[in-house]
């Protein structure tokens, strides 16, 4: 008797998250050296205020939050909810989905952004 295996490749949430931090990681190495604070929100945060996004980065009177997500990552309904009410009075939040320099570049030193390193 031939045994049949019928297999689907499973979701797995956890390589997603483990691409989110790699680039989570470049992104913010990238804005330290070129001067800017960055503060990452700690996971017991999360409890307390659901969509909060991942870091916040300041530099010169300037605040952007940064939310990351792999290339097919979801921004979650709370998310949406948070980021949108944020909006509302002002944040400037940006989704960030893989390191791209010229992205950076454009976002965070552009000509009406933050020039300089230092």
């Amino acid at each position: 008797m031939e045994r049949v295996i019928h297999w689907e490749k499973p979701i797995n949430n956890e390589r997603f998250k483990k691409k989110e931090k790699i680039i989570q990681k470049q992104v913010l190495e990238w804005l330290r050296y070129h001067g800017w604070l960055v503060l990452r929100m700690p996971p017991s945060i999360y409890s307390n205020m659901k969509g909060l996004p991942d870091a916040v980065v300041i530099k010169k009177g300037r605040h952007v939050w940064i939310e990351f997500k792999s290339t097919k990552g979801k921004i979650s309904p709370a998310q949406e909810e948070l980021h949108n009410r944020m909006r509302e009075f002002g944040a400037e939040i940006i989704v960030i989905r893989e390191f791209d320099e010229s992205f950076l570049k454009e976002k965070f030193l552009g000509k009406n952004n933050v020039h300089n390193r230092a």
